[in-house]
């Protein structure tokens, strides 16, 4: 007897165990290719160096494809080769995961054994949490050259993710999850219509009347449409909702109803549980080859960390950081590749460096040339100057003083200092203190008026939030293209700030009043030329010099300065307490037989 069901026919069942010995055919393969990668060595770009293409070790097999840029292509069956993007300067710069057949299937089995290390915040997709769980980190920290990290340069509203999601990027917006949500419908645009999408999208209601979260929706303000997060990482149709969002806001809440019923969704979707889920507890197939990055990562951390106190504490203690040669254990090759050396016997972080370096190790940079020093220092100065820029921005009123001089390759160099009151308060006592900080060099092309107005403004214009109408006070010195009342900075500045008051520097000004007062006494200019020329000549000779600290034990000579009026002070000391050792000093060298055809002469004029 029948019992009433439909029996497949024999083509049927031929067609079926085809179609099945195909998908297995296909897991035996992406399996394959996993365990037995192809070995394919890819350029290395300028200032890039590559390492070697897999890596073995006794835990397990681990195959890493190199490139050195962000461009190279991935076999598209592949199912877990794993890209290590080294930057310019070496080192790991950005971990990515290439496509994983997300099945529970292909989920390892041995998480038990595996160690997790950096940990970081994502979004669970459930809608119970939508805050974070933690998962082991797949991306690794900034380069040395500055680069920012990949999930910094993703940005969180789906109308600017790239048209197409790659392992790298799909991997970081799961683990950073979907992105908050503005809940006042006031905060959305109108369109020509006069509607705007709203909130209350965000929810429906479930046959039971319970209220459920449509915890995929997510909204862009550049395109004000509406994306499905699931979708737009794993679908690989053409739905409108993923490629170019929904902005009917008329027919949005039917459109949901059947979006959210779609075999494409209820597919993408799973798809993305599996994923975070494996993120979360460290089950993909590559989990042990990302423990291994992992932990190379958090190696060149722990160096560069080191490498930033010792250039921050040679910086802070005024010393050079090279000299001749940039290789290490050579007598000449500066103070930090020595202090390199010292931590060395020490610390084994930097023993392991050393040991690689050593080795002639050719996986990556060892972050000891001069392209990483100068790097570490730009962050330093940045991370300094963006601190007074923070304090300047709470002060609000600053005054700003400017001076030029030009440096040693004839280069006219702008001085620029800082200063502002800012308010404190320690154990219940406030305290106003004047706050005088120097910002850094800037080049000018010449000394004009105008041009020096262009770069203030155009330094202003680079500091973040500094305004020029909060300016009060302009410090500079006494130079006609500085103070000019018709066409001098101050008058340009003042003509846009009226409240920017110019305040002439005083140190400056006393000098000329001081300088020119002495030059207009012909006894003054008599004595300045005869402590002058005494210094020259006791200075000429070593003999000499020892005569003089004979008689001046705790206290010798000082040169006149033509800048500075204060250093005749200096000059005038010896002289005024001492002056009869000087006296005494000049008969024993007029005395001594060996110098008597040059003294006399000397002594007399003097």
């Amino acid at each position: 007897m029948s019992d009433g069901r439909k029996r497949l026919s024999g083509s049927e069942y031929m067609k079926r165990r085809v179609l099945k010995e195909d998908d297995d055919k296909k897991q035996n393969d992406a399996l394959q290719r996993y365990f037995k990668p192809k070995r394919k060595r890819p350029s290395s770009g300028e200032g890039g160096k590559i390492g070697p293409e897999s890596t073995e070790t006794s835990g397990g097999t681990a195959a890493t494809s190199l490139s050195s840029g962000n461009d190279q292509k991935v076999d598209e069956h592949s199912t877990a080769t794993t890209a290590y993007i080294n930057n310019a300067d070496g080192g790991p710069s950005t971990i990515c995961s290439t496509d994983l057949v997300w099945t529970q299937d292909m989920l390892c089995d041995e998480s038990s054994e595996i160690e997790t290390s950096g940990r970081t915040e994502i979004r669970r997709p459930d809608s119970e949490n939508n805050g974070g769980t933690s998962a082991e980190v797949l991306t690794t920290g900034e380069g040395i050259e500055g680069e920012p990290k990949l999930e910094d340069t993703i940005d969180s509203d789906p109308g600017r993710w790239p048209e197409i999601i790659t392992d790298c990027i799909r991997t970081t917006l799961v683990m950073r999850g979907p992105s908050e949500r503005i809940k006042e419908a006031e905060e959305y645009p109108r369109s020509a219509d006069n509607r705007h999408f709203s909130p209350v999208h965000y929810n429906y209601s479930l046959k039971n009347l319970e209220e459920a979260d449509r915890h995929w929706l997510l909204y862009s303000k550049s395109e004000d449409a509406v994306f499905c997060f699931c979708c737009k990482l794993f679908s690989s149709s053409t739905v409108k909702i993923a490629k170019n969002g929904i902005s009917d806001w008329r027919h949005l809440a039917s459109y949901f109803e059947s979006h959210g019923k779609s075999t494409e969704h209820l597919y993408s979707h799973k798809k993305w549980i599996v994923f975070s889920e494996g993120l979360k507890k460290s089950r993909t197939v590559d989990a042990r080859h990302q423990r291994l990055l992992n932990t190379e990562s958090e190696h060149c951390k722990n160096v560069l960390e080191r490498l930033t106190a010792i250039i921050h504490f040679l910086g802070r203690q005024r010393l050079p950081l090279r000299e001749s040669t940039d290789t290490l254990f050579q007598p000449d090759d500066g103070n930090f590749l020595k202090l390199v050396e010292l931590f060395g016997k020490f610390d084994t972080v930097m023993m392991e460096r050393l040991h690689r370096t050593k080795q002639g190790e050719k996986k990556g940079h060892h972050y000891l040339g001069k392209e990483t020093h100068n790097e570490i220092i730009h962050l330093i100065g940045s991370s300094i100057t963006n601190n007074i820029l923070l304090m300047m921005k709470s002060a609000k009123y600053y005054s700003i003083i400017l001076d030029c001089t030009p440096d040693i390759s004839k280069v006219e160099q702008m001085t620029v200092v800082v200063r502002f009151v800012q308010e404190t308060r320690l154990d219940g006592v406030y305290d106003v203190p004047i706050w005088e900080h120097f910002l850094g060099f800037l080049p000018v092309p010449d000394s004009s008026s105008s041009t020096l107005t262009q770069v203030v403004l155009k330094l202003l214009e680079n500091l973040k939030k500094i305004l020029l109408c909060n300016m009060r006070e302009q410090g500079y010195d006494n130079g006609a293209n500085m103070k000019g009342k018709k066409s001098g900075l101050q008058k340009r500045i003042s003509d846009t700030n009226k409240r920017a008051c110019y305040v002439p520097c005083n140190s400056h000004s006393w000098n000329l009043v001081v300088n020119d007062a002495a030059m207009s006494s012909k006894h003054a200019v008599s004595m300045f030329s005869t402590v002058k020329r005494l210094y020259d000549f006791l200075s000429s000779s070593v003999r000499c010099w020892d005569v003089l600290k004979k008689y001046l034990p705790n206290l010798s000579l000082k040169p006149l300065n033509d800048t500075r009026w204060e250093s005749r002070i200096d000059a005038l000391t010896p002289l005024r307490f001492q002056i009869g050792g000087v006296y005494d000093a000049l008969v024993q060298i007029s005395e001594e037989g060996h110098l008597h055809m040059t003294l006399p002469s000397q002594i007399l004029n003097l």
